[in-house]
């Protein structure tokens, strides 16, 4: 098993490698530089990583030309001190580790090379109005925000959410609709789909084809090379502003102002008639109802929520929380049209009486609201330090099962070797098989949302991100394993009663033939022409009927294909 996970990760370094390949070579096209063929060797001397930096920079970077490893660990060195000058974070890595080609460290370097400029630049006044530090983030809520009300397509990430090539797809409808339909790309396979999306993005918007659609319609795919290739796409099409709400992927955006009218709870009559310059009276029946909208929606709040610690409940309230933030963020807008009504009540001729009233009023709603208000908040962070917690339990509870179900499958005998085992086989896999099937919904909601605490760091959103792709690499191991298995059970099964007949018959003639063998060893035989038919005889009926039912018996019965041997 721990070789299967090896394996799949060096799919993805492939894929990567490939990748960041591609484009330093489009970097490097620029200025008609020679191509690199091999990232880990070509890098190695540090003179294709200059070359690159002088196009990046746009300035010359001096270069050693001597092959000794001397030259080359400080052209390297002269390389990674560029990129400390413009303050690029190089975690690990040193001159020595690309000069001996250190595959993952390379890797990372380029990485670090990528984020800095091909969108760093260009995301850097967008982060800073969102108040937002996170990259990954304010591009996949860019990605979200552009694919809304798109057929098929639901960007939670930057690797399963592209598998279909539809993602792609509707970037480049958003922006350029008339160059193709996009409901014709429904039918289409995701091989075609991710085809016709890389040449359209070349053709039309001139991005390298830095993916082939193997790389991404694949189980679970490489993130940054996906990233690397949105980058490009963010580059080229307009991103004037981006909608951080979007970065949550169970965030529903409001709907179109007729439909969300529809929609909405049913406000405080009064308010869809009052309009301004109402009365004390009027103004007073307001204000109970916006208090007991407060009252009510108070309750709400303080409903219990169960004692269960699953995540699927956890997330439920997670979400139904948030659209009750929601609910108060369109309810702050009839709280301070009461407030200011208020105001202006008390700049008309009230009476001593009716201005306290008044003034009590608006506070006693300022507090209930501010009151409300917090607790709401207090709500939310309670709710989604529970939900990354309960998330990471999951997460630690799918980790020890897969542990125990990888050594259950090591230890699983081949299917055999008579067909007196299979049953109890059958029945063995169905129960495995059924462990398995009951987990599926709980693994659908582990890698349906990542969620981290507020005060987590991006480094820990990027530890649980790939965590949760080794986790998902070997639950799909196990499901392909069992699949493949019970296929196989259940073959067999159907071919059971013609396999009893067989090896019935196999066995019959088995005893007929050791009993003229006998016949032969009591009756012993000096003519050469009788031992000569005797053994034609043998040979003949011994391949016709090995010809006819051994190959379908397999190996379900060793002993009788043993004595055939013999």
């Amino acid at each position: 098993m721990t070789l299967l996970i090896q394996e799949a990760q060096d799919e993805r370094e492939d894929v990567q490698k490939k990748t960041f390949s591609k484009w330093i070579n489009s970097q490097l096209a620029k200025k008609k530089l020679e191509p690199v063929t091999d990232l880990f060797f070509d890098l190695r001397d540090g003179s294709k990583l200059l070359a690159l930096l002088e196009v990046l920079t746009e300035k010359p970077c001096k270069k050693e030309k001597g092959k000794m490893r001397v030259h080359h660990l400080n052209n390297v060195n002269n390389a990674l001190q560029i990129l400390r000058d413009y303050r690029i974070k190089l975690v690990n890595i040193n001159n020595n580790d690309i000069v001996d080609g250190n595959p993952k460290l390379t890797l990372g370097l380029v990485w670090s090379i990528i984020l800095h400029w091909q969108v760093q630049d260009v995301l850097k006044g967008i982060m800073k109005e969102a108040k937002q530090t996170n990259l990954e983030k304010t591009l996949l809520a860019w990605c979200r925000q552009m694919t809304q009300g798109y057929e098929g397509v639901d960007i939670r990430n930057f690797t399963t959410s592209w598998t279909d090539g539809l993602a792609f797809n509707a970037l480049i409808h958003k922006f350029e609709p008339e160059l193709f339909d996009y409901d014709t790309q429904l039918h289409k396979p995701p091989a075609q789909r991710l085809e016709y999306a890389f040449k359209l993005a070349h053709k039309y918007l001139n991005i390298d084809r830095l993916l082939d659609p193997e790389d991404v319609n694949t189980t679970y795919p490489d993130k940054k090379s996906i990233m690397t290739y949105v980058m490009c796409l963010f580059q080229v099409l307009p991103h004037d502003t981006v909608d951080m709400q979007f970065a949550d992927p169970s965030y529903a955006p409001p709907l179109p102002r007729r439909q969300a009218e529809a929609a909405r709870p049913a406000r405080p009559s009064s308010f869809l008639s009052s309009g301004s310059g109402v009365d004390i009276n009027t103004y007073s029946t307001i204000l109970e109802e916006v208090l007991g909208w407060l009252a009510d929606a108070g309750a709400r709040l303080e409903a219990p929520d169960g004692d269960s610690d699953s995540l699927a409940h956890v997330k439920s309230r997670f979400k139904a929380h948030e659209a009750y933030m929601v609910e108060l963020t369109e309810r702050k807008a009839d709280i301070f049209e009461v407030l200011d009504e208020g105001k202006r009540l008390l700049t008309e001729k009230v009476t001593a009486e009716e201005e306290a009233e008044i003034r009590e009023q608006m506070r006693l709603l300022t507090l209930r609201w501010e009151e409300l208000r917090q607790r709401a908040i207090e709500t939310q962070t309670q709710l989604q330090s529970r939900l990354a917690q309960v998330q990471l339990s999951a997460m630690d509870a799918l980790r020890s099962w897969l542990t125990g179900m990888e050594n259950r499958i090591s230890l699983t005998a081949p299917l055999g070797p008579d067909l007196s085992t299979l049953p109890a086989q059958a029945a063995e896999h169905a129960a495995l098989a059924a462990e398995v099937g009951r987990w599926k919904p709980h693994v659908t909601e582990l890698f349906d949302v990542l969620v981290v605490e507020e005060d987590g760091d991006d480094s820990e959103f990027a530890n649980l991100e790939d965590h949760l792709s080794v986790l998902s690499e070997r639950w799909n191991f196990t499901v392909s394993w069992s699949e493949q298995r019970e296929q196989h059970i259940a073959q067999l099964q159907r071919h059971w009663p013609q396999l009893h007949e067989q090896l019935a018959q196999l066995k019959d003639w088995v005893d007929g033939q050791e009993a003229r063998l006998k016949a032969m060893e009591a009756e012993p035989t000096t003519e050469q022409q009788a031992l000569q038919q005797q053994g034609s005889q043998l040979q003949v009926g011994e391949q016709s009927r090995l010809v006819e039912i051994a190959p379908r018996t397999r190996c379900f019965n060793i002993e009788v294909l043993a004595r055939i041997s013999v």
